[in-house]
């Protein structure tokens, strides 16, 4: 089981949306009028008003119809939700906070497809002025599991799958963004969904083996360390609201883990892993950014265009690169790459000038200073066949390995600092937790362990060959014998 990436998802029919009455970033615009043409208006106190939602994407749709009234007389306080101008047949009614139950409907377009979806009014003023609905992700029945008859049996048995929610990274809007208290709402429907998916496919199916990815732990600290971290905030009051924010997403985690594990046996191996941790950081500038700099001030990239943006993951900067005159750009969090003539299409370093401009820029990345810092920024900085020692190998690593100190002028809570990192109350370590059959009891490995050698150990614990291209080791510190 797998909420696929975090961020998008291929199966989805739409992602989040925002609707609003007024011009909005990242939202939908609902143009309200008097309403006409409806049966069974309910008594209002002030003139009813209509909206149309489009609701999924350009390839499917399906329309839905508002109805905004005065119930008490102080005011529009009660949105009616309908598939027609009936409002004797609402989809909902609804107070402001409220949620739609999950409601099927068909979209239409290119093709047809039964999709299910949710919403929640946000926003109502007396006057009608501001009103603002949100639309969770919108997931089609079927279509998003193998053997393809189970995502049709988990929607009538277990509930709509939401696989993605609403959320916000450095300003970057991921859909739609709602603020802490539905994003809240989302993570715990969700998580709630894989427990109850998760028993139901373990009583119901023969398995050896069940995964569940959760992005939850990655959502609320990408979304909240830089303020959630006393040494990194800018407000302290602030900083202890996040970090129980940051509390109760991993209460949520834990609930689901839990309810998954009661209904494990002995015989059963339970492992809880991470890929990763996350520090604070005391400004959104992209590291890419950063190092781009430094390898632009040294007449080595060139830009057709650029439009910098903050740090965010994954990088959304508007940039392209001038290949025919550039000779060294950053990629993938922790790489610069040679554009060498003979290996890349657009090729302009010459095999004989390799070493030495791999030398200059390592020069160049030693020589910088970080404003924060007062000194060097950079923790590792590597040729490529010296990686080895790292497990980093293979030709499509980076011509030169680079690792930032944590503490500098720059954004992100992960993927440029090396793996050992603490720093204020978190660390990029990542987190395992194994139970089970051959397993010690309440005790706490000595030696580090790497994310590679979780694979090999479980295949040794179930009895079966550890996979062939295996770097890890097993951990036999972890067994009783």
């Amino acid at each position: 089981m797998d909420g696929c990436f975090c961020v998008s998802c291929i199966h989805e029919i739409s992602g989040p949306r925002m609707y609003s009455a007024e011009e909005a970033p990242h939202a939908s615009r609902i143009h309200l009028r008097k309403a006409s043409g409806w049966k069974s208006v309910p008594d209002s106190h002030s003139e009813p008003l209509e909206a149309t939602l489009d609701l999924g994407s350009e390839e499917l749709k399906v329309e839905l119809h508002v109805l905004v009234v005065n119930s008490q007389g102080k005011g529009y306080d009660r949105v009616l939700i309908s598939t027609e101008r009936d409002a004797g047949k609402p989809i909902e009614v609804l107070s402001l906070g409220e949620w739609t139950d999950w409601v099927r409907l068909r979209f239409k377009g290119k093709s047809s497809e039964v999709g299910t979806v949710r919403l929640k009014l946000l926003e109502l003023s007396k006057d009608a002025s501001r009103l603002r609905i949100y639309c969770s992700q919108i997931m089609p029945t079927t279509g998003w599991t193998y053997p393809e008859q189970i995502a049709a049996e988990l929607v009538e048995q277990v509930g709509p799958f939401l696989q993605r929610i609403g959320y916000i990274q450095q300003g970057r809007v991921y859909g739609a963004w709602a603020g802490h208290g539905t994003m809240m709402e989302e993570l715990e429907y969700q998580h709630d969904w894989f427990a109850r998916a998760a028993v139901y496919l373990m009583g119901n199916y023969d398995w050896d083996l069940l995964f569940l990815q959760s992005h939850a732990p990655d959502y609320i600290f990408d979304n909240l360390i830089k303020e959630a971290e006393p040494l990194t905030t800018s407000d302290r009051e602030r900083s202890e609201r996040y970090l129980e924010l940051i509390d109760r997403t991993y209460e949520i985690v834990d609930r689901a883990i839990g309810r998954i594990a009661e209904r494990t046996d002995e015989d059963t191996l339970v492992v809880v892993v991470s890929d990763h941790g996350v520090i604070g950081f005391h400004s959104t500038r992209h590291v890419d950014d950063v190092i781009s700099e430094i390898l632009e001030r040294e007449g080595l990239l060139f830009y057709s265009s650029r439009a910098v943006q903050p740090g965010t993951k994954p990088k959304f900067g508007r940039e392209e690169i001038n290949w025919s005159r550039t000779k060294a750009a950053f990629f993938d969090s922790i790489y610069i790459y040679l554009n060498l003539k003979g290996r890349e299409p657009d090729g302009v370093v010459e095999p004989e000038e390799y070493e030495g401009l791999r030398d200059r820029i390592i020069e160049a990345l030693r020589s910088y200073k970080d404003p924060r810092l007062g000194t060097c920024p950079f923790s590792l900085i590597l040729k490529s066949e010296d990686a080895k020692l790292l497990g980093l190998h293979g030709d499509r690593i980076g011509d030169i390995i680079v690792a930032v100190r944590p503490g500098g002028l720059y954004g992100e809570g992960h993927g440029h600092f090396l793996p050992t990192v603490d720093y204020g109350i978190s660390s990029l370590k990542a987190v395992l937790v194994m139970a089970g059959p051959g397993l010690k009891r309440n005790y706490e490995l000595k030696r580090p362990v790497w994310l590679v050698d979780v694979a090999p150990t479980i295949a040794h614990l179930m009895g079966i060959p550890s996979p062939k291209q295996a770097e890890g080791k097993t951990l036999y510190e972890a067994f009783t014998h």
